[in-house]
C-alpha cells in the first residue's frame, strides 16, 4: 500500500513553544490525548530558547533535527548536541529538555515497534521490504521527486509518503534529502 500525504491531510496545533504538525498516527483511529496509539509521527517548531519535552511514559522516542540545532539533556543520563539531520533515540519516561531553536521530525512509538532512521539524498535508492512500514518526508522548501516502483511522486515541503507491506525500490530522483523511518510493527498488526 502506497499513500501520499499532502499538507491538507495533517493536523497542526499550537503548543507553548511553537507549532506541531501531526503527520501520521497508527492506528488511524488513535488519539494523541488518549495515548492509545502505536506510532505517532510529527514535525514541530521549537521557538523557545529552552523547552521541556512532554512526558510519554511507556513510549520510545526518535527525534531528528530538520532545521537549526539543539542540545538535548536527558535528566541524569546524558546530553547530546543535534545539528541539522542528526538524531537521538530515547525513552519517553526520561525527563528531557532542549536548548536551541529548530524544526524537528519526531516519532513516538510503543516499545514493541522497531524504528530505524533513514536519510536519502538525490540519486540514492532503498529496497523496501514487505515486512515493514516506511514513512518518508520532504523537509526542504523545494520539491523532491521520488519513485516507488513504477510510480513517480513529487513531494512539496513537509509532504510525505507511506509504503506499508509492499516490496519495492524507492529512489530519490530529484531533490534532497528525504528523511524518514523504517517501522517494524508488532506481529498482531492488522
Amino acid at each position: 500500500m502506497l499513500s501520499v500525504l499532502r499538507m491538507n491531510d495533517y493536523q497542526t496545533n499550537e503548543w507553548s513553544g511553537g507549532e506541531t504538525t501531526q503527520l501520521y498516527i497508527y492506528p488511524e483511529t488513535a488519539n494523541l490525548a488518549d495515548r492509545d496509539f502505536t506510532v505517532r509521527i510529527s514535525s514541530a517548531t521549537v521557538n523557545l530558547e529552552e523547552s521541556e519535552f512532554s512526558d510519554f511514559s511507556g513510549y520510545q522516542r526518535f527525534l531528528q533535527v530538520l532545521e537549526g540545532n539543539i542540545d538535548l539533556e536527558h535528566e541524569g543520563i546524558a546530553s547530546k548536541h543535534l545539528p541539522q539531520f542528526d538524531y537521538d533515540y530515547f525513552s519517553g519516561d526520561i525527563p528531557t529538555t532542549s536548548k536551541g531553536r529548530c524544526r524537528d521530525f519526531n516519532v513516538i512509538y510503543t516499545p514493541d515497534v522497531q524504528v530505524t532512521n533513514c536519510l536519502l539524498s538525490d540519486g540514492e535508492a532503498m529496497d523496501l521490504k514487505a515486512t515493514a512500514t516506511y514513512f518518508f518526508m520532504n523537509p526542504q522548501p523545494s520539491a523532491v521527486t521520488v519513485e516507488v516502483g513504477t510510480e513517480r511522486i513529487t513531494l512539496g515541503h513537509l509532504e510525505s509518503i507511506i509504503v506499508a507491506d509492499e516490496a519495492a525500490t524507492l529512489h530519490v530522483s530529484d531533490g534532497e534529502p528525504l528523511v524518514g523511518v523504517t517501522m517494524r510493527m508488532p506481529k498482531e498488526r492488522a
